[in-house]
């Protein structure tokens, strides 16, 4: 469960994100929902290629503890959205309101 705020933090640091989190059954609407799972099916597998690096420097050296461990998990978490802010100002992530705006939100 904790590893799904990363993603809702994801959508509520953007706009129209917010607006799907506040009001989730517009991704329902005109055959939105494939649109918008692809999104999230993005964002996690870039969350998880993130998180297996962050495991292949060490960060989480006693990985079974440190998952385990709120304060931990709320730090990796941190450090995800700081990995995908600046992807995203290199240009290497999309921005999650331009992917929406695809979909119709």
């Amino acid at each position: 469960m904790r590893y799904l705020r990363q993603f809702k933090q994801l959508l509520n640091a953007d706009q129209v994100g917010k607006t799907l989190c506040q009001n989730p059954s517009i991704a329902f609407k005109d055959k939105r929902m494939d649109c918008v799972l692809k999104l999230v099916d993005d964002l996690l597998t870039s969350a998880i290629i993130d998180l297996n690096h962050e495991m292949d420097q060490g960060a989480l050296s006693d990985y079974k503890s440190d998952l385990k461990s709120k304060n931990s998990v709320e730090k990796l978490i941190g450090e995800l959205l700081r990995s995908y802010q600046k992807d995203k100002a290199r240009g290497k992530a999309d921005y999650i309101d331009v992917r929406l705006k695809a979909c119709g939100i």
